[in-house]
């Protein structure tokens, strides 16, 4: 014998039970298999709502809002204008922090600036073309005394005049391409120094952030060397010695904030070691040079 499960009451075989329980579970599920699972009308409750005027939209052929659209196009464009600012107020940062460490180069130079590894090769280019450039108007014959060179320089001398704008021209291209190889030469051997002699596990980048600074003095000096290379060529090399003097200071000073849990004097000799490998290096390459040309 069966049994009702909502009222208890036993059934015969195929008898339905009619308490209130049974007849609602059967009229729920007669409901459900008649309407397809969308209720009593048999019809998608989501087709209803989009069936506006006797079409369907979607969400693909619903037409955007014309203020809609200006207001969202308004929004990119301040997007885009507040990015240029910020862009503009960054290159305002870094030209005052290269004022600051003009003014103050040792301590600037112990909190550096957080440079990203194309800004310092950017700064490397720069110092290398100027470098260059010192050394065309220092090993060149060029006339001596503003008048002449000027009138030499915008081709009163003939062709010379374009020769020697082409010539420069090249120089600071060459000496771009070597400020750049010759900072990551210069960076990697001080680098690979802590790195297995200090058991310093700082990053090239971060590493290199200082050492980028240490030439700034003497590339200023090469600047107004390069001015002054027009009146006498003497003047142009005491600049360069003095400039060359301030960057072994700023690299000494760099290495002791980077190195600084050991000793000043070992870290001395550690730069010294370093410098010898870079003058080895630079001098191969020119022995090299020398030979193939």
């Amino acid at each position: 014998m069966r049994s009702c499960m909502y009222c208890g009451r036993e059934l015969a075989d195929g008898e339905q039970c009619s308490c209130a329980g049974a007849a609602a579970r059967r009229a729920a599920k007669s409901g459900a298999n008649g309407s397809g699972g969308y209720g009593a009308s048999g019809q998608n409750p989501q087709s209803e709502q989009n069936k506006q005027g006797g079409y369907y939209r979607t969400g693909y052929t619903q037409t955007e809002n014309p203020l809609k659209r200006l207001w969202n196009r308004y929004k990119t464009k301040r997007r885009a204008a507040k990015a240029g600012r910020a862009s503009n107020k960054e290159m305002h940062g870094f030209f005052s922090y290269i004022y600051r460490f003009i003014k103050s180069p040792a301590t600037e130079i112990a909190n550096p600036r957080a440079f990203s590894m194309p800004q310092m090769l950017l700064i490397a280019a720069v110092q290398g073309a100027i470098a260059g450039l010192c050394v065309y108007f220092a090993s060149s014959g060029v006339p001596r005394g503003w008048l002449r060179a000027i009138a030499n320089i915008i081709g009163f001398g003939g062709v010379n005049g374009f020769r020697s704008v082409a010539r420069a021209v090249e120089a600071a291209v060459s000496g771009a391409a070597g400020g750049i190889f010759f900072f990551l030469i210069y960076s990697g051997i001080f680098w690979l120094i802590g790195k297995f002699i200090f058991r310093s596990g700082t990053r090239f980048t971060p590493f290199s952030q200082r050492l980028i600074l240490t030439s700034i003095p003497l590339t200023l000096f090469a600047a107004v060397g390069v001015l002054f290379s027009f009146i006498s060529t003497t003047t142009l090399m005491i600049l360069l010695m003095c400039g060359t003097l301030s960057s072994f200071i700023l690299t000494y000073v760099s290495l002791n904030e980077e190195w600084s849990s050991f000793s000043e004097s070992r870290i001395m000799y550690a730069m010294l070691l370093g410098y010898f490998v870079l003058f080895t290096f630079v001098f191969s390459l020119l022995r090299v040079s020398v030979i193939g040309g």
